[in-house]
């Protein structure tokens, strides 16, 4: 019984530790992004650096991000999905802010971590997706009355 407390407080400690050290890395990007004179150019710049980060930082094979204001409005995002009608990105993006794991972690402020998609109702399963899903993580990057997921 302690051991298995011992090993989720581990794993918790273990998440925490690549939040804290994503956030780092993408601040340290930020900054040398922003100094880019477009500012679309510049979002954009921003928002692929974020993910490439991201998903290099924890060995994922593919990963999402949301930016939502402060009014918990998606006013970016980059998809797995990629190249997406703006209806079916609309519809997506609402339906995993909404029931999904990018929504959980932007309503509680906190690391999303689920070990088994199947077991683990903060992961919303969605029709017809080209990938298969085991495992997800999810940090919030948060700035002043703002977070990116």
């Amino acid at each position: 019984m302690e051991s298995e407390s011992l090993r989720r407080e581990l794993a918790k400690l273990k998440s925490e530790k690549i939040a804290l050290e994503a956030q780092r890395k993408l601040l340290e990007n930020f900054v040398e992004i922003a100094r880019s004179p477009a500012e679309a150019e510049t979002l954009k710049a921003t928002l692929e650096k974020t993910l490439e980060v991201s998903t290099e930082l924890t060995n994922a094979e593919k990963g999402s991000l949301f930016l939502v204001d402060s009014n918990g409005v998606v006013t970016d995002c980059i998809l797995v999905r990629g190249d997406t009608t703006p209806e079916e990105r609309s519809r997506l993006v609402g339906s995993v802010l909404d029931k999904g794991l990018a929504g959980w972690v932007n309503r509680h402020r906190q690391v999303g971590l689920i070990v088994d998609t199947a077991q683990d109702n903060r992961w919303l399963t969605l029709p017809n997706e080209p990938y298969t899903v085991r495992s997800a993580l999810a940090v919030p990057i948060l700035r002043v009355r703002s977070c990116w997921a």
